[in-house]
């Protein structure tokens, strides 16, 4: 049969044509054409095309039995491209399913389909979606930043709690190099706090102190770890202290996070252990008001 068929090939037969007398002669199923083509060294994207032109199986089919039939990632991927698929996201679940592994289709999505390094590692952690295992692939392999990859990951819309556990699964970091990592990626104070503290299962004080560290505002970390751990005011308000944000920003924050008025955050500052003078003065600035009139206020305490 391989012998008819090159010499239907020298006589300039199409993959199509083949195809079909693969299919309506030799009476082969589109498996065993795919091979027949392949040995004959035609390319996986024009076997492509004649297999969907003849046998009309799924894209997803045809791309399957060309990796069986030991094309590599790289070839199916045009072929994929071949085919109508454009988007990579697309082409790298289409090289999945054929049981490509990770290492394969980063590299198909980077040579032939020339994508720029990082835009393939993202593509790839939105399709590898058991992370951790590709997580550590592409730490070890492309030796990945701790920070890049963060940034990755929640470019590729992996969930704030996936993105804690994979990454301290894959790179061992400490929390507060968690929360550094997730704040430079951009990732809101809340859903930092949410899954540092359901990952690490992290007291509030000592979140406090790393939201702090890590770069986000008063405001951001008291919202955050107000709705986290349901803490009362008062206690957020001794975290801020402890975790040395200045009183003048904790001030502002009982005014505009815990929405109290003057008394009320007076009042609890002074819980919060600040000197009288300090809370006069930050109190005088936050609510914009004068000395006198703060002092008058205080009396009432």
């Amino acid at each position: 049969m391989d012998w008819v068929n090159k010499q239907l090939a020298n006589a300039g037969y199409s993959p199509q044509e083949l195809t079909f007398t693969l299919k309506d002669v030799w009476n082969l199923g589109e498996f065993a054409a795919i091979a027949a083509l392949k040995r004959l060294g035609i390319d996986a994207s024009a076997i492509a095309l004649s297999a969907q032109r003849v046998y009309r199986s799924s894209r997803e089919q045809t791309l399957k039995l060309l990796q069986r039939a030991g094309f590599t990632a790289g070839e199916v991927a045009l072929a994929a491209r071949s085919l109508g698929e454009r988007s990579l996201s697309r082409i790298a679940q289409l090289l999945k399913s054929a049981r490509y592994n990770a290492r394969q289709i980063i590299e198909a999505l980077k040579n032939p389909l020339n994508a720029k390094e990082k835009d393939a590692l993202i593509t790839l952690l939105k399709v590898l979606t058991n992370s951790t295992d590709s997580v550590q692939l592409v730490k070890e392999f492309y030796n990945t930043p701790g920070s890049t990859m963060v940034q990755m990951l929640f470019q590729a819309n992996v969930s704030a709690l996936q993105i804690a556990t994979d990454i301290n699964t894959a790179y061992g970091a400490a929390g507060n190099t968690l929360v550094n990592w997730m704040e430079r990626a951009g990732i809101p104070a809340y859903d930092t706090a949410n899954s540092i503290k359901r990952r690490l299962n992290t007291q509030g004080q000592t979140l406090m102190q790393w939201m702090k560290w890590a770069g986000y505002n008063p405001e951001q970390s008291a919202s955050a770890l107000k709705s986290v751990y349901r803490a009362s005011n008062r206690k957020i308000t001794s975290w801020l202290k402890n975790a040395g944000y200045s009183i003048d920003q904790v001030a502002n924050v009982s005014k505009n996070v815990l929405r109290l008025g003057a008394l009320a955050s007076a009042r609890i500052l002074l819980q919060a252990g600040y000197g009288m003078n300090a809370v006069k003065t930050a109190i005088a600035r936050s609510f914009n008001l004068g000395m006198g009139q703060v002092t008058r206020l205080l009396s009432r305490l």
